[in-house]
């Protein structure tokens, strides 16, 4: 039976400044920022910004506005994308099937590897634990599908999430229908239908929504 691992890093840029100390300011609220176009905006905040309402894409005037004095760094995407590689491959002491899920993720496949470290809770907690001594704060499940591990390391509201294989609809159901990975336009699509949590989609018609946004797949 296939199991998968996705680790998420919901902090990934703002950990790896702060662990490779460069940072503007102790222990203060920082982001890493951009241009998107004419303005500059959020692409990273760190966890003390989050909690101050901070959010990726949100335009740099806005958080400026809601945190004076914020720390700002330019977004250094090639240091990022180095720094998540080489964590990846640090994974492979748990499995030999790891990729990157980018720009704040990893996938192991740990199918049949999981006894080797004592069960698939206590794999789960020495990952996030070895994360943490290592300064990136995580957060990981794993199921039987990567989009499901995916969803509930993302959306379930946990630190970790062992989903078994014959609890699946009751995981996936109250998680937000964005958890699906579906394209933006048909998460919007769903949003003005009225659809909100992924068990609104599985008690509705199927036909009527394909009809309307098309055939997707998660």
């Amino acid at each position: 039976m296939r199991r998968v691992v996705s680790v998420w890093f919901p902090t990934f840029p703002t950990d790896r400044l702060q662990r490779v100390g460069v940072l503007p300011s102790a222990g203060g609220p920082f982001v890493t920022a951009s241009h998107d176009g004419r303005r500059r905006v959020v692409t990273a905040v760190n966890a003390v910004g989050q909690g101050l309402g901070i959010w990726s894409g949100m335009p740099l005037a806005s958080a400026q506005a809601l945190a004076p004095g914020l720390g700002i760094l330019e977004v250094e995407p090639e240091a990022d994308e180095a720094a998540l590689i080489q964590l990846a491959t640090w994974c492979l002491r748990y499995a030999p099937l790891v990729a990157v899920d980018a720009p704040d993720g990893i996938w192991i496949d740990v199918t049949g590897c999981t006894h080797l470290a004592g069960g698939e809770e206590a794999l789960l907690e020495d990952l996030v634990a070895r994360f943490k001594r290592a300064g990136f704060t995580a957060r990981a499940a794993i199921a039987g599908t990567p989009g499901v591990a995916h969803a509930v390391a993302r959306y379930g509201g946990r630190q970790m999430g062992v989903v078994p294989a014959d609890s699946l609809r009751d995981e996936l159901a109250p998680l937000p229908v964005k958890a699906l990975r579906l394209p933006s336009e048909v998460i919007d699509g769903l949003h003005r239908l009225g659809f909100e949590r992924i068990n609104d989609l599985m008690t509705a018609p199927g036909a009527p929504l394909v009809k309307r946004l098309g055939a997707v797949r998660a």
